[in-house]
């Protein structure tokens, strides 16, 4: 099966709409708008990303970490993801060592 053509400037214009909400404090608007956006392109790794700090600000643990995990899982080492999963795990006072530990079975660097 053959996925449909993203509409990218329709994506954009979700993208900024939730961003500028996530920028004036309406969480609410920006995960509407995010959602949508993820929806809309769902292989894009940013998509998800951009969810998951709409999510945080919601205060929306389990769908903040439903979100890095799917960009995690589009795009591995995407860093900003990566950062906010480590934020997250701290937050749940988990240790950065364990979220380090978890990532290095995944990891194809040579050590």
């Amino acid at each position: 099966m053959v996925a449909a053509p993203t509409d990218t400037s329709h994506v954009g214009d979700l993208t900024a709409l939730g961003m500028q909400a996530l920028k004036t404090g309406d969480a609410s608007a920006a995960r509407k708008h995010l959602a949508a956006a993820a929806a809309a392109d769902p292989q894009s790794a940013t998509a998800w990303f951009h969810l998951a700090l709409a999510c945080r600000a919601q205060g929306d643990g389990a769908a903040e970490t439903h979100a890095l995990q799917k960009s995690l899982a589009l795009e591995a080492r995407f860093y900003p993801a990566l950062l906010q999963k480590a934020t997250l795990l701290e937050r749940r006072r988990h240790s950065i060592s364990s979220f380090i530990a978890c990532r290095r079975p995944r990891s194809s660097r040579p050590h």
